[in-house]
């Protein structure tokens, strides 16, 4: 049986170690002395080994303060499946596998502060097959499992407090069957449902893909299998709003092209509207681009830098585009500008001399100004959804104090 030792940091790498090279004098040595990128903006907090179950592939599992879950091949070092997770209680920091008796597995899962949870797996980002709870009042320091699945054991902070928690999964069983099968629960979490706006677009979208896929100009009669090509994937999420990455979209045709490969020994090539709704579903940010990111972006920017106060010159900006990052270059920054300014001019353009997050956000980006009233409905929401879903599933069951010995 091979031993391996894996860890992700705030450096958004995954480091490999050589477990059997290690000794008291050298330590524990990086295998090949590297290391692969799991994340570009985000920031990883756990990872833990992932058992095989729908695939025979050796997996890691990683989350990030996005509320992503993402499965990673790590000798491949590419994605395998990008997931939702519980968005509730903020980020995971802890994760362990919880076996049940009748073969069943979980993971257990822990937020920095107050929750803690279960996720059946497989992981597909089912928001059915989680659930969450207040197990302590404020930091949530550990947790582990016994042997057997029955019981979890968490252990507070300045609550000083270990308490013993007896397991019951029917009630994530019970919403599992109650929410439906297959693209189902996936529809259910875009706005408006299946009647909705966006589900409309959607489906207008990967008609119009398949048309696009069979060649437009032509009389004859088109042929649709309902498929259209992993390549036209990017342009089905920038239809919907959702503009990943070069990272991400590798991400997305990867887990693809690679979701039966050790099973077919061929890559599919293919998304059908459902693979299209869950990767939607799985892969857009959980909360949206504001201004509140840009000027967290440009107070990075300009952090070493005292003298501009709170702009940055255009050419210091347009360096970093070039160098920093996805790497974006003269001629594809000119048919952004055009694209979004109607000018591709970057000197004497769209672009000032010196930019200010607020220049930024509204002159090139386009972003209305928000009334505040409706960011307070959408945080009362939010924070009644938490509470829904962390008070509401089940799952844990706290043992009496006169029970315990």
């Amino acid at each position: 049986m091979q031993h391996r030792l894996f860890s992700v940091g705030a450096d958004r790498r995954c480091f490999e170690y050589d477990v059997l090279k290690a000794d008291m004098r050298d330590g524990l040595p990086i295998v090949n002395h590297d290391y692969f990128r799991v994340e570009l903006e985000s920031k990883p907090t756990a990872c833990i080994w992932y058992p095989q179950l729908d695939s025979k592939e050796g997996l890691i599992l990683t989350v990030n303060d996005e509320y992503k879950m993402k499965l990673w091949n790590p000798t491949a070092r590419t994605s395998r499946r990008t997931c939702l997770g519980p968005t509730y209680g903020g980020e995971i920091h802890k994760l362990k596998l919880l076996e049940m008796e009748n073969g069943d597995k979980f993971l257990l899962y822990s937020t920095n502060k107050k929750v803690i949870g279960l996720i059946k797996l497989p992981l597909n980002g089912n928001p059915n097959k989680t659930m969450g709870l207040i197990a302590h009042p404020d930091e949530v320091a550990d947790v582990c499992t016994s042997s057997d699945g029955r019981f979890v054991f968490t252990c507070g902070g300045d609550d000083l407090a270990v308490n013993i928690w007896q397991v019951d999964t029917t009630p994530i069983e019970q919403a599992i069957a109650l929410g439906g099968e297959g693209i189902e629960p996936f529809i259910r979490l875009i706005e408006g449902g299946r009647d909705g706006q966006t589900f409309q677009d959607m489906n207008d979208f990967f008609y119009y893909s398949m048309i696009r896929s069979k060649k437009e100009g032509t009389t004859k009669t088109r042929k649709l299998d309902g498929k259209v090509p992993v390549e036209q994937l990017p342009y089905l999420m920038r239809a919907m709003g959702y503009y990943p990455t070069e990272q991400e979209v590798k991400n997305m045709t990867d887990e693809v092209r690679y979701s039966s490969f050790t099973d077919k020994a061929v890559p599919c090539q293919h998304v059908t509207l459902e693979k299209f709704i869950s990767l939607f579903v799985n892969h857009r940010p959980v909360y949206g681009i504001g201004k509140n990111n840009i000027e967290d972006a440009f107070a990075a920017l300009l952090s070493g830098d005292d003298q501009n106060g709170d702009s940055i010159s255009r050419d210091d900006l347009v360096g970093l585009l070039r160098s920093e990052g996805e790497s974006v270059s003269t001629t594809e920054l000119e048919q952004l500008l055009l694209l979004l300014c109607a000018d591709q001019r970057i000197v004497g353009g769209a672009l000032k001399t010196d930019i200010t997050a607020e220049d930024f956000a509204s002159e090139v980006l386009g972003f209305e100004e928000v009334d505040e009233n409706e960011i307070e409905e959408v945080d009362d929401e939010m924070h009644a959804t938490s509470q829904m879903g962390a008070t509401g599933a089940g799952g844990f069951d706290a043992i009496p104090e006169e029970q315990v010995q």
